[in-house]
């Protein structure tokens, strides 16, 4: 029984494994074009929930206090009237009459859909397969 046992035992060198450590400190280095990506893509949520709502409304306007109510449900990252402020090619301010709650409206440019970017012109001599030509869309 004993030689058995001793048959059906693995060798101990398959069961060590071996890993390689290296202690190297990496400096990082900010790159501010892309923090100011990440930021304005961090918002852009809020930004489309907002857009929609107002769009959704009859009158194409909200109350700034009906955002400021739902700010956790919109994910704002800080007051609605400061996120309206940050964003005045999107969003514009106004009161109907003095003394009234603040209104919010999309501006112009931002109620039609986002437009998709111009094809690059073909080059003189640029093969079909290069990226440079037209494609046709059957």
């Amino acid at each position: 029984m004993a030689f058995l046992f001793k048959i059906t035992l693995k060798p101990q060198h398959h069961r060590l494994l071996r890993r390689t450590f290296i202690a190297a400190k990496i400096k990082w280095v900010r790159d501010p074009y892309l923090d100011e990506a990440v930021s304005k893509e961090k918002n852009l949520k809020p930004l489309l929930a907002l857009k929609t709502l107002i769009l959704s409304a009859p009158s194409k306007t909200l109350p700034a206090a009906v955002a400021a109510v739902n700010k956790p449900q919109f994910r704002l990252p800080t007051t609605a009237l400061n996120f309206f402020h940050k964003y005045p090619s999107v969003f514009r301010i106004f009161q109907p009459k003095p003394l009234s709650t603040p209104q919010v409206r999309l501006t112009p440019p931002s109620h039609s859909p986002p437009q998709r970017r111009t094809r690059r012109p073909r080059l003189a001599g640029a093969s079909p397969r290069s990226g440079g030509a037209a494609r046709r869309s059957f």
